[in-house]
């Protein structure tokens, strides 16, 4: 017996959204179709129930069709709806939306459902609606109050928004709408001084409110509080509280925590995987800051925490920064583990850590860090293949800078090292390693370093025959190599400069450093004796330079 399916006689607009419904005479399907616009696109959700499975598979399109004003008509495009579910009973599309773009501002467009039936095109449905001029500028941006309204910046990734109160995702867990290329944010969002809270779990390439902000994209304006990642991952990864990936523009955004609730841990990450090829960013705001992109005026007051088992960059602000950072602040606890002590990959890995960014290529100005970043390494130390190649940079600003830029910002951070077991450790109270090629004040300038108040706590290897790795050379014969330690207020990868800025006049130390070995470690290994644990530059006054002065007390 044949199922007969009541029509719904439903047709309505309101404002951008019509919903038409179609009961066929001559067959036994039901259908629906709901379009919502905006200034460029036109969403089309279509519900199509056959029971007596009548529609040609992957029939069922959409024609949009463009009237002029004098009421002729031409197609843009046509759609096409794949989601075709075939049961025993019947043939269903159940909500599923295609999206029109590049379309007309202001423009009315008739949209017609249709599918091919006994080898016929047969129309299911058909309506009008109107693109939007909202959001096509600053000054006419679409507003944004809820939820649901921001998972509609799905629909129009190009257009201007503001956000004209505070949000909270709640318990459910944000999907990320900014999830590739395709889906990065193009256009403006102003928070307007308004709040969002959300929590993401979700296994995701690109994790944070906007996942991925291409180069046309602005996010200004905005607190992000008590928001929380926790991601578990083995494949490429790019992790920020803000975004993922930013080839954009970042301005005015603070993130931090509130009230008695506020998430225990704001990022925590779990990446185990091991191939070489393997990229992984993690930073409080941003995960990789890429070339021609812009963080600027904004804050973090965070705690990061990541186990790892893979190459990584992290950082406070940004885990590898290519673009440019200025008047930027870091207040973080940073807990990064390196957890590969049952691991048997032969990978050559690399850790670059800092307190606020783990990799700098780019340029960084008026900025600071400031906080803790506490640093445990598990690797397995009969790994020799393995642990031959490894590479760590821990910096109390920087992991890293490699032909990078760092003027006029201030590391005021405490570093904790435990259980190094990698062939070259790299620490510095501003940074952990830096190119041998930038070795000039043109790319570190009135830098500032507090030792006051911070110490930097070193538990080394113990035993003097660790600090020999046995490997093999170019003729495969077993050979013994050292491993190489340097700690200063920044190092270099040169062999013949171990403290190459304990003489540099572009920094000035603030106090002294207070440093601690572990207890059973009274002097440091032979292999690494010519390193001098005390840093010259500790000796040195603060300098006369006023605006570096003055940008200290107003911001520490």
């Amino acid at each position: 017996m044949k199922r007969i399916l009541k029509c719904l006689a439903v047709s309505s607009i309101l404002a951008i959204v019509g919903i038409s419904t179609s009961c066929s005479k001559k067959y036994n399907i039901e259908s629906s179709m709901e379009l919502t616009a905006t200034a460029t696109t036109i969403a089309v959700k279509a519900n199509v129930n056959d029971p007596d499975k009548k529609i040609n598979a992957k029939s069922v399109r959409a024609r949009v069709i463009e009237i002029a004003s004098d009421e002729s008509e031409s197609t843009k495009t046509t759609l096409t709806f794949s989601k075709l579910l075939t049961t025993e009973n019947e043939v269903v599309i159940n909500n599923e939306t295609q999206t029109a773009t590049s379309l007309e501002v202001a423009t009315k467009y008739r949209v017609e459902l249709y599918a091919t039936v006994d080898g016929e095109s047969y129309s299911l449905a058909s309506d009008t609606i109107t693109t939007s001029a909202q959001g096509t500028s600053e000054n006419d941006p679409i507003s944004i109050t809820t939820y649901e309204e921001f998972k509609e910046i799905a629909n129009d990734y190009s257009a201007y928004y503001r956000l004209d109160a505070d949000i909270n995702f709640g318990d459910q867990d944000y999907s990320q709408i900014f999830s590739s290329d395709s889906k990065a944010f193009k256009g403006t969002f102003d928070g307007n001084g308004h709040k969002i809270t959300f929590k993401q779990t979700e296994s995701n390439q690109y994790l944070g409110l906007f996942g991925i902000i291409d180069k046309e994209g602005t996010v200004k304006n905005l607190d992000v509080v008590n928001a929380n990642i926790a991601v578990s991952r083995s494949s490429n990864t790019f992790v920020g509280l803000v975004a993922g990936l930013n080839k954009g523009t970042i301005s005015n955004v603070k993130v931090y925590n509130e009230g008695d609730n506020s998430p225990e841990f704001n990022i925590n990450a779990t990446l185990s995987g091991t191939t070489s090829s393997l990229l992984t960013y993690v930073g409080g705001i941003v995960g990789h800051n890429d070339a021609d992109a812009t963080i600027e005026n904004s804050s973090i007051n965070a705690n990061i925490k990541s186990t790892i088992k893979s190459r990584t960059t992290l950082g406070g602000v940004v885990g590898t920064n290519n673009g440019k950072i200025k008047n930027t602040k870091a207040v973080n606890n940073i807990t990064f583990i390196e957890d590969t002590s049952s691991s048997t990959s032969t990978t050559v890995l690399s850790y670059e850590i800092g307190g606020f960014v783990g990799s700098n290529s780019g340029i960084i100005s008026n900025s600071i860090s400031q906080g803790l970043v506490d640093v445990s390494f598990k690797a397995n130390a009969s790994n020799s293949s393995r642990n031959e190649e490894l590479i760590q940079a821990l910096g109390g600003f920087a992991g890293s800078s490699l032909n990078g830029t760092i003027n006029n910002s201030v590391a005021n951070t405490s570093l904790v090292l435990e259980n190094e077991q990698g062939p070259v450790m790299y620490v510095g109270a501003f940074v952990g390693n830096a190119s041998i090629r930038i070795l000039d004040d043109s790319h570190f300038k009135n830098n500032v370093v507090i030792a006051k108040n911070n110490k930097i706590t070193l538990d080394l290897i113990k035993k003097e025959s660790d600090w020999k790795i046995k490997t093999k050379d170019s003729d495969d014969k077993e050979v013994e190599i050292d491993r190489i330690f340097k700690f200063g207020l920044i190092n270099t990868s040169s062999k013949t400069k171990q403290d190459s800025f304990n003489e540099a006049n572009s920094f000035y130390v603030i106090g002294e450093f207070t440093y601690t070995l572990d207890d059973e470690v009274d002097t440091l290994p032979y292999s690494i004796s010519n390193t001098d644990l005390s840093p010259k530059a500790s000796t040195y006054e603060l300098g006369q330079d006023s605006k570096v002065i003055d940008y200290i007390k107003e911001n520490i």
